[in-house]
């Protein structure tokens, strides 16, 4: 932990260890300040785009977790005085498997913990479990983004021949991405829209779209004029959440995946922009255990944390990709 302004020493910017070591009769003298530079983290929308309904006994990498989908009930004729015909369902399920882990693992020196107090070990804490939570998101769109997940979009999601009527709705590809500007990214909105309802996606107001911030910029500069077409009276830059087009909630994220691809002799930067409904991709998450110790040979305490996760893909039809770049 630096210390300077705050803590009055404006001579001195570095490590307190070594401050404490260079200076051993400021051991009980300078009083630390508790305040430390605020961080800023990035914005995590995972809840908002996934399931988190499963549930299950996870306790480490390689539990599963069984999830069961809904049978399509089939309807028939009927006359006057017939016998009916009875049907018999199972539930299609799949068990998701928990592949992931990560952890953490830090400590806070005797000397150091006395001079910072020792509500800094907290602090530190809650800073381990916002890491963890962007670094689970990155990874999440990272293996969206290569359809890596056991289960892939449904191919009239996805490509330059998307919608499962119409066949002709370009979404991009790594190889083609589309462009978008400020005078065509309103059409993308109902583009993604139509791709939903031609898979007769529900309507119910849980369709999403996460757009990177330069995506967010050109909705600003766009004939996007006033809050009242996100369906919010108020302004559409929110945390995260921009608001609603066309009855889709609209979140900024800057973990999103990018790559690059050449278009008209000209290479450029892509970004793959995920969008569906939140029913479609499942994710179930355990932090299964946090202990404090005190290290061997060490003055010290210390936090490790261990979480483990998975994420699956539950109805393909529920969700697609658009892969685009910035063209101004």
């Amino acid at each position: 932990m630096p210390i300077g302004v705050d803590s009055g020493y404006k001579n001195y910017s570095g490590p307190v260890s070594s401050y404490l070591t260079s200076n051993p009769t400021s051991y009980i003298a300078p009083v630390f300040s508790a305040k430390t530079l605020k961080k800023f983290y990035a914005a995590t929308v995972l809840n908002e785009i996934t399931s988190t309904e499963y549930l299950g006994e996870i306790k480490d990498v390689g539990d599963t977790v069984i999830i069961t989908t809904d049978p399509d009930v089939q309807i028939k004729n009927y006359q006057k005085g017939m016998d009916l015909e009875l049907d018999y369902y199972e539930s299609p399920a799949f068990a998701l498997t928990i592949k992931y882990a990560k952890y953490f693992n830090f400590g806070i020196d005797d000397v150091d913990n006395k001079q910072m107090f020792i509500k800094r070990m907290d602090a530190w804490a809650e800073n381990a479990a916002k890491r963890m939570k962007i670094t689970i998101e990155q990874e999440l769109f990272s293996l969206y983004a290569a359809d890596s997940l056991t289960l892939t979009p449904d191919p009239a999601n996805v490509g330059t021949n998307a919608g499962k009527k119409s066949g002709n709705i370009n979404l991009g590809t790594s190889t083609a991405p589309v462009g978008v500007n400020r005078n065509n990214v309103l059409d993308y909105f109902v583009f993604i829209n139509q791709v939903l309802d031609e898979q007769d996606v529900p309507d119910d107001g849980s369709r999403y779209i996460v757009i990177p911030a330069w995506m967010a910029s050109m909705l600003k500069l766009s004939d996007l004029k006033d809050a009242s077409i996100t369906g919010l009276g108020e302004s559409i830059l929110l945390n995260g959440r921009l608001g609603k087009i066309d009855n889709i909630t609209i979140y900024k994220s800057n973990l999103l995946p990018t790559g690059t691809a050449t278009v008209g002799g000209n290479e450029v930067t892509y970004t793959v922009i995920p969008f569906g409904h939140k029913n479609g991709l499942a994710f179930v998450t355990q932090l299964t255990k946090v202990e404090t110790y005190r290290p061997e040979k060490k003055f010290m305490n210390a936090i490790k944390g261990l979480q483990v996760y998975g994420f699956e893909i539950v109805y393909p039809q529920l969700v697609g990709k658009l892969i685009a770049y910035k063209n101004e």
